[in-house]
């Protein structure tokens, strides 16, 4: 561990101790390698801010022409996000694409995006594009990003050794909507950037565009003395390098794109030779901004490098804080595995509860040994939920039990109790975990953590259902940065919610609640649209068909058939 560069960063993120603490325990419960915290420095990514919940990189994404979605339109992030709708509507498969990304970041891969792997099975490229025909698959991914930030961290890159101000009045900050917008197409049985666009405010900042054998390169802002300026721009380059769907490009290697635009008073093209001497003047200039003293030509060149360096930077941002962001994300499936009789103490490092679950009895060994009081409030919720406190039992030659205690005292197995149980053990184990990680580095201040839920409800009676409620609830109002994202079929969790939200003693209100309602017209192309929520825990309009009226129909059919009975 290289801890001068520990160091480094604490001073550039100008903390107390306390907090520099918490990052180097980010590094070591998160495994955040040293390598992408030393790549940070120079991109001036704010890690501590991802960390401590203060900034939520992706906020919100798009997907069309994928699965049965033509277009889903825009599906925001909130503390608890949730996607309703019948079987095979395409809920499932919104919930899933964020976790595909994910596992693209995670993944040591020349492909634009990994559809399987660790994570989670998405299909082969024919299974998720639209109509499962020859076509270009398209997303979109929003993100908060303080651009005047990633400006300065391109020309300050080693000013976190000073200790500046804060609070200084001549700080810059903004806080926009950036967007990538990424379009693949396959070729030869491979799949390839078609095009990527790079957003702010939704206005295109700049494009690359795949054509036959080389790329079209379009910068239509430049970013200059912290304003966004229209100037357009189009240049080609033979070759460009992606890191997945992410351009990355050496400015040397666009160089000639660059100069090819611009023009002496004579009309003529800059030749190569002098353009590479203006070039490297302008490349090697102290100030940044300034275009004192330089003729009409450097300027033009200036600004069109500057420009795409900004790009450059904002696509490196992003890059960056992905991979941290993913490393925070943990996706639950719609089955977890069985119980056992018996488990083995492993030596795995597990972190969350795994994609079936198969990680549970790992963190509850560890819990066992080191009591960090992770049992004693799965066992707290179990008990008032079904009546059952969790214990392990420790059996010797690195051997333990899972078991469930009554309130007589009788302890049983896991295996010979009701199936809910254990289906719902990741779930409140997953989310138990997310809390106490974040009281025992943060105070509960937050870490950004993200959980992907599909059918928490499966085999849960409807109270233990509707108690799903309080936890999750409780979960992202106590711990900031908190998101949970959920699939599900279960009205009474929704209604619960609904209950929570009217609750003048509840800080949980409708601004932290987002939900989806997803259904298929008649050519089975889905839609998505937001039911959305008042103050008082009503939906502002009528649910459609078939979700919340079924019980009531059902009632209203058993009163007319006992009538004429």
């Amino acid at each position: 561990m290289e801890w001068g560069w520990l160091l480094r960063l604490s001073l550039y993120l100008k903390t107390p101790c306390n907090r520099k603490i918490s990052i180097i325990k980010m590094i070591f419960v998160h495994n955040i390698d040293i390598d992408s915290i030393k790549r940070s420095i120079y991109m001036n990514i704010d890690y501590h801010m991802l960390y401590r919940g203060e900034l939520k990189y992706m906020k919100s994404f798009r997907v069309k022409n994928i699965k049965s979605f033509k277009d889903s339109g825009i599906i925001e992030f909130r503390p608890i996000t949730i996607f309703v709708g019948k079987n095979s509507c395409g809920k499932s498969s919104l919930l899933r694409f964020p976790v595909v990304l994910a596992q693209t970041a995670l993944s040591n891969t020349d492909s634009p995006i990994m559809l399987y792997g660790k994570m989670i099975d998405y299909g082969n490229y024919e299974d998720v594009v639209f109509g499962r025909q020859e076509g270009k698959i398209q997303f979109e991914i929003h993100y908060d990003i303080d651009i005047h930030n990633v400006q300065d961290s391109r020309y300050n890159m080693f000013d976190f050794l000073e200790m500046e101000d804060e609070n200084a009045e001549d700080k810059h900050s903004e806080i926009r909507d950036v967007s990538l917008k990424v379009s693949l197409d396959r070729k030869d049985k491979r799949m390839h950037v078609d095009f990527v666009e790079l957003c702010i405010d939704d206005e295109c900042l700049s494009g690359f565009y795949s054509e036959e054998d080389r790329y079209r390169i379009e910068l239509n802002y430049i970013y200059h003395d912290f304003e966004l300026i229209l100037e357009k721009y189009v240049m080609y380059a033979n070759e460009i390098h992606f890191e997945t769907f992410y351009p990355f490009y050496d400015m040397r290697e666009v160089f000639s794109a660059i100069v090819g635009l611009v023009v002496n008073e004579d009309g003529k093209p800059v030749d190569m030779e002098k353009g590479q001497e203006v070039y490297n003047k302008l490349y090697n200039m102290a100030n940044p901004f300034g275009e004192e003293d330089l003729s009409e030509t450097e300027i033009k060149i200036r600004r069109i490098k500057d420009g795409l360096e900004y790009a450059s930077t904002i696509m490196s941002h992003i890059y960056q804080n992905t991979q941290v962001e993913s490393r925070l994300i943990t996706y639950i499936g719609p089955f977890r595995e069985n119980p056992e009789r018996v488990y083995r103490d492993s030596e795995s490092q597990s972190l969350n509860v795994g994609v079936r679950g198969e990680n549970v009895s790992t963190l509850l060994i560890r819990d066992f040994q080191k009591k960090n009081h992770l049992i004693d409030e799965i066992s707290e919720w179990l008990y008032r939920t079904m009546g059952y406190k969790l214990c392990i039992n420790d059996m010797g030659s690195s051997l333990f039990q899972i078991m469930l205690e009554n309130d007589k005292g009788i302890k049983s197995n896991i295996l010979d109790v009701g199936f809910g149980i254990s289906q719902v053990l990741p779930i409140i184990t997953q989310v138990i975990r997310m809390s106490l990680v974040s009281r025992k580095l943060r105070g509960g201040e937050g870490i950004d953590e993200t959980l992907y839920i599909e059918q928490p409800e499966l085999h849960l009676h409807p109270a233990a259902q509707a108690e799903l409620a309080d936890i999750f609830v409780k979960c992202v109002m106590e711990n900031s940065g908190k998101t949970l994202v959920i699939e599900t079929h279960s009205e009474h969790l929704i209604r619960k919610l609904q209950v929570l939200i009217a609750d003048k003693n509840s800080s949980f209100t409708e601004k932290d609640i987002c939900i989806y309602y997803v259904d298929k017209n008649d050519d089975g192309i889905a839609n998505v649209k937001e039911m959305k929520l008042l103050a008082n825990g009503k939906f502002k309009e009528k649910w459609p068909a078939g979700f919340f009226d079924k019980a009531h129909e059902l009632s209203m059919e058993l009163l007319r058939n006992s009538a004429n009975n």
